[in-house]
């Protein structure tokens, strides 16, 4: 299992009500919960919402966050996003089990998490950013759902190999709704989904409220998953309101020599 995207949606309460989980084709869906099939680990969270306070994950109403995931500013989302991260001692989410999200305030809330089972070594090789562009029509009856795209490279000619995923940025253009959440790769040779926050609709004076967390592009959470030239991943995207949606953004990518893939001699996946 490589790095999976999930999310919830809902309204926060006084008394962190709770959000539902976004129908997902990898995770099973209970109520407002999500199910991983086998055992996984939260690697990474983030919450959001203009008017939200702070937001948590749980699983059998015990706390599976190590802190509660507070916001930090007052800037619509995706700027109010408080985050967590923390691979090496990541919290175990047992396999067969829901997953529930809930959050504290008022308004609407969001709680985009990162699970996998494994941290896959970022493997030897030159790292560069690949760009890419999307575009995605998201009709009123998806709202809310993931709704897949094609992706486009913006470089004319991408050489032969593999390439691992160990990063994603992505932004929207011009015209496109305001309020997307996420989106996530969907790679040839894999179940489950890695991906990233998207960030809309930054002016000169908040753009520096809307860097990605860290943990997105620095290599943190080992490799993401890998595709070939000749096979380039599709792009899914989640968003709370109906319209055409331009995603401009890069990719993190270590393009490896052979089949191998570029992947250290001797490395090994931790936690097994």
């Amino acid at each position: 299992m490589a790095l999976h995207t999930v999310v919830f949606l809902g309204t926060a309460g006084a008394d962190f009500a709770p959000l539902n989980g976004v129908s997902d084709s990898v995770f099973g869906l209970l109520g407002g919960g999500l199910i991983p099939s086998q055992q996984t680990r939260l690697v990474a969270a983030v919450a959001g919402g203009a008017t939200v306070e702070s937001a948590r994950l749980a699983q059998r109403s015990m706390d599976i966050t190590p802190a509660n995931i507070r916001p930090v500013n007052i800037f619509p989302w995706p700027s109010p996003t408080g985050a967590m991260s923390d691979p090496v001692h990541a919290p175990v989410l047992p396999g067969g089990e829901a997953v529930q999200a809930s959050a504290q305030g008022a308004g609407s809330a969001v709680v985009v998490a990162w699970c996998c089972d494994r941290i896959e070594p970022v493997p030897e090789g030159q790292s560069f950013f690949l760009g890419f562009d999307c575009t995605i029509t998201i009709t009123e009856a998806a709202v809310g759902t993931w709704v897949r795209g094609e992706l486009g490279w913006q470089v004319p000619y991408l050489p032969a190999g593999r390439y691992q995923v160990v990063g994603m940025e992505v932004h929207t253009g011009t015209g496109s709704p305001t309020d997307v959440i996420a989106a996530r790769l969907v790679l040839p040779n894999q179940v489950h989904r890695p991906g990233a926050l998207v960030f809309t609709g930054a002016t000169p004076e908040t753009a520096s409220q809307k860097l990605a967390p860290s943990f997105q592009t620095d290599g943190s959470l080992g490799s993401w998953g890998w595709f070939e030239q000749g096979s380039p991943p599709k792009v899914e995207v989640i968003g709370l309101s109906d319209g055409a949606v331009a995603l401009r953004g890069v990719l993190r990518v270590v393009k490896g020599n052979g089949s191998a893939g570029g992947m250290a001699a001797g490395g090994s996946p931790t936690w097994g």
